[in-house]
Protein backbone atom coordinates (compact mmCIF):
# COMPACT_ATOMS: atom_id res chain seq x y z
CA UNK A 1 0.00 0.00 0.00
CA UNK A 2 2.98 2.42 0.94
CA UNK A 3 4.72 1.54 -1.87
CA UNK A 4 1.89 2.45 -4.07
CA UNK A 5 1.60 5.73 -2.56
CA UNK A 6 5.45 6.32 -2.69
CA UNK A 7 5.68 7.10 1.08
CA UNK A 8 8.09 3.91 0.78
CA UNK A 9 10.04 2.13 -1.93
CA UNK A 10 11.94 -1.58 -1.82
CA UNK A 11 15.01 -1.93 -3.56
CA UNK A 12 17.10 -4.49 -5.12
CA UNK A 13 20.46 -5.12 -6.51
CA UNK A 14 20.59 -8.19 -9.02
CA UNK A 15 23.55 -10.07 -10.24
CA UNK A 16 23.10 -13.06 -12.73
CA UNK A 17 19.87 -13.02 -11.96
CA UNK A 18 20.24 -13.18 -8.30
CA UNK A 19 19.02 -10.43 -6.01
CA UNK A 20 22.41 -10.12 -3.78
CA UNK A 21 21.25 -7.22 -1.86
CA UNK A 22 17.90 -5.25 -0.75
CA UNK A 23 17.10 -1.95 1.20
CA UNK A 24 13.97 -0.41 2.61
CA UNK A 25 12.87 2.98 2.64
CA UNK A 26 10.35 2.86 5.31
CA UNK A 27 8.84 6.28 5.00
CA UNK A 28 9.47 8.73 2.31
CA UNK A 29 7.87 12.35 3.25
CA UNK A 30 8.30 15.81 1.35
CA UNK A 31 12.21 14.73 -0.15
CA UNK A 32 13.45 13.22 2.86
CA UNK A 33 13.20 9.65 3.51
CA UNK A 34 14.66 7.12 6.79
CA UNK A 35 16.43 3.93 5.15
CA UNK A 36 15.58 0.98 7.60
CA UNK A 37 16.63 -2.04 6.07
CA UNK A 38 19.70 -3.18 4.28
CA UNK A 39 20.54 -6.79 3.16
CA UNK A 40 23.24 -8.72 1.65
CA UNK A 41 23.64 -11.92 0.58
CA UNK A 42 26.21 -13.21 2.79
CA UNK A 43 28.48 -15.07 -0.21
CA UNK A 44 27.68 -11.12 -1.68
CA UNK A 45 29.33 -9.65 1.20
CA UNK A 46 32.33 -7.59 1.53
CA UNK A 47 31.81 -6.94 -2.24
CA UNK A 48 30.52 -3.10 -2.44
CA UNK A 49 27.21 -4.32 -3.42
CA UNK A 50 25.73 -3.07 0.06
CA UNK A 51 27.35 0.10 0.03
CA UNK A 52 26.61 0.55 -4.24
CA UNK A 53 22.96 0.55 -3.47
CA UNK A 54 22.98 2.43 -0.21
CA UNK A 55 24.48 5.38 -2.86
CA UNK A 56 21.99 4.75 -5.35
CA UNK A 57 19.12 5.04 -2.89
CA UNK A 58 20.67 8.13 -1.36
CA UNK A 59 20.82 9.82 -5.06
CA UNK A 60 17.37 8.65 -5.99
CA UNK A 61 16.15 10.92 -2.72
CA UNK A 62 16.36 14.41 -3.24
CA UNK A 63 16.48 15.16 0.54
CA UNK A 64 17.80 13.58 3.65
CA UNK A 65 18.11 10.19 3.87
CA UNK A 66 18.10 9.00 7.66
CA UNK A 67 19.26 5.56 8.95
CA UNK A 68 17.36 3.98 11.08
CA UNK A 69 19.16 0.92 13.17
CA UNK A 70 20.76 -0.46 16.33
CA UNK A 71 23.08 1.49 17.96
CA UNK A 72 27.24 1.26 16.80
CA UNK A 73 25.92 -1.28 14.52
CA UNK A 74 27.62 -1.48 10.91
CA UNK A 75 29.00 2.37 12.01
CA UNK A 76 31.79 2.45 9.64
CA UNK A 77 30.04 1.33 6.44
CA UNK A 78 27.50 4.29 7.21
CA UNK A 79 30.16 6.66 7.51
CA UNK A 80 31.97 5.70 4.67
CA UNK A 81 29.15 6.38 2.50
CA UNK A 82 28.45 9.69 3.57
CA UNK A 83 26.55 9.39 6.61
CA UNK A 84 27.22 11.81 9.53
CA UNK A 85 25.98 11.04 13.41
CA UNK A 86 23.54 13.74 14.35
CA UNK A 87 22.48 11.85 17.85
CA UNK A 88 20.33 9.38 17.89
CA UNK A 89 19.71 9.45 13.74
CA UNK A 90 22.31 9.64 11.25
CA UNK A 91 22.08 11.65 7.95
CA UNK A 92 23.23 11.16 4.52
CA UNK A 93 23.64 14.91 3.01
Amino acid sequence: HRVRHNTAKAYTLNVAGNIVTSSILSSIYDDDAVLTAVRTGEVYRRMGYGGYLVSYICNDIKGRVYIMRDAELNEHFYTDLGFKNIGIWRMYR
